[in-house]
C-alpha cells in the first residue's frame, strides 16, 4: 500500500477534476486500489500523524501554511510532490486574485517549488517559467479527459447553430478587452451565443443581449453533460495575449470535442493542435467567428482523434505513475 495525503484548495471544483481528485481515483485502479489516498483536513499535524505517509501531494499550495506542512513532511523522509495548472506569478492587474499574489505568497510559492521533490505541471510554458525559478524534477502533465466520468460525441454537430464559450469571472479581462470583435460578430449572427459560467456584461447590457444565453457556473459533471445536450457547434477562446494565458492549458478544446464542437483558439503552442481553428490577432479572430464556409467536420475528426491517441486520462496517468515510482 503506498500512502498519499493529499491537500487540495477545493477537493470537488473543476480545477481539482483535473488536477487532482478526479484523476487520483483513475490513477488508484491503475494501482489496483494500491493507494491509500487520504485528505488533508486543515487540523493540527504531528510526526504521529504523518509518518505513516509515503508522499504529500499538493494542489496549487501558495500559504505560508503550507509551505511548513511541506517543510514538515520533508523533515520526516515523506516526498513532496506538488502541482500547479496556473502561473499565479504572473496575474494580470485585472484578475480578481490579483492582490492575493503579492510578493510574500510569490516567495513561499517559489520557496516550495524549491523544496519539492517534484513538481507537476499542466503546460510546456509552466515547465519552462517554474524551472526560471530553480525549480528542477519538473514535469509536464497535460490535461486530458476523464472517459471514467464524460463519454465523446459520436459526431461533429454539424447541423447545430450554438456557439458556446466556457469559462469564469477570471477570465473578465479577455471578454473585455475581446469585447468590440465579439459585439461585431453576434450582433449580424444567425447563431445562438451561450456563454457558460461568466457573464459577459459589455455584451449583455447592449442591443445584442437577446442574441446571448448565460448559464451559471455548475458542478464540472453537469457542466459537461450540459455542454452536450447543447450540440455546440463550435468552442471559442478569446484571451488576450500575457504570461497567465500563455501558460494555461488547451482543456477548453478537449471539452468543446467531447461535446462534437470545432475550437477557436490563439495560434500558440499550447492550442496549436490538430484539428484546432487558429486565430493570429483579434481581427482574426472576429473573422473565424462568422464561420467562413470551411470543412469543420474534418477539424472536429483530427482533434478526436488526437485526444484519444493521446490525451485521455487512462493514457496521461502512465506520466503520474512514473512520477510515483520515481519518488518512491
Amino acid at each position: 500500500m503506498i500512502k498519499i495525503l493529499v491537500k487540495s484548495p477545493i477537493p470537488w471544483d473543476s480545477t481539482s477534476f483535473y488536477r487532482t481528485w478526479g484523476v487520483l481515483h483513475n490513477l488508484n485502479r491503475k494501482f489496483d486500489r494500491r493507494l491509500d489516498l487520504q485528505p488533508f483536513q486543515g487540523r493540527n499535524f504531528t510526526w504521529a500523524e504523518l509518518g505513516a505517509y509515503d508522499i504529500l501531494y499538493m494542489q496549487r499550495p501558495a500559504k505560508t501554511d503550507d509551505l511548513k506542512l511541506a517543510q514538515y513532511c520533508k523533515d520526516l523522509g515523506i516526498k513532496v510532490w506538488i502541482d500547479y495548472d496556473d502561473n499565479l506569478f504572473c496575474l494580470p492587474n485585472e484578475s480578481r486574485a490579483f492582490f492575493d499574489y503579492d510578493v510574500v505568497v510569490k516567495k513561499t510559492m517559489q520557496d516550495l517549488l524549491l523544496l519539492a521533490d517534484c513538481v507537476s505541471v499542466s503546460t510546456v510554458d509552466l515547465k519552462i517559467f517554474f524551472e526560471s525559478l530553480g525549480a528542477v524534477n519538473v514535469d509536464v502533465v497535460p490535461n486530458a479527459v476523464n472517459e471514467d466520468f464524460i463519454k465523446p460525441a459520436s459526431a461533429y454537430n454539424a447541423d447545430s447553430k450554438v456557439i458556446v464559450w466556457r469559462g469564469s469571472e477570471t477570465h473578465c479581462g479577455d471578454l473585455t478587452y475581446f469585447s468590440d470583435y465579439l459585439y461585431d460578430a453576434i450582433k449580424d449572427s444567425e447563431y445562438h451565443w451561450h456563454f457558460m459560467g461568466y457573464n459577459p456584461f459589455t455584451l449583455t447590457n447592449s442591443d445584442i443581449s437577446g442574441k446571448i444565453f448565460l448559464h451559471k457556473g455548475e458542478d464540472v459533471m453537469i457542466y459537461n453533460q450540459r455542454l452536450k445536450l447543447l450540440k455546440p457547434k463550435v468552442m471559442h477562446v478569446p484571451l488576450v495575449d500575457n504570461e497567465l494565458n500563455r501558460a494555461k492549458s488547451n482543456i477548453a478544446w478537449i471539452e468543446a470535442t467531447y461535446a462534437g464542437a470545432v475550437t477557436i483558439a490563439p495560434n500558440w503552442p499550447e492550442w496549436n493542435r490538430p484539428g484546432v481553428i487558429c486565430y493570429d490577432d483579434m481581427d482574426d479572430y472576429k473573422k473565424l467567428l462568422t464561420i467562413p464556409s470551411q470543412d469543420y467536420a474534418k477539424c472536429w475528426e483530427a482533434s478526436m482523434k488526437y485526444i484519444k491517441e493521446n490525451l485521455t486520462l487512462d493514457y496521461v496517468n502512465q506520466k503520474r505513475i512514473d512520477i510515483i515510482t520515481k519518488l518512491l
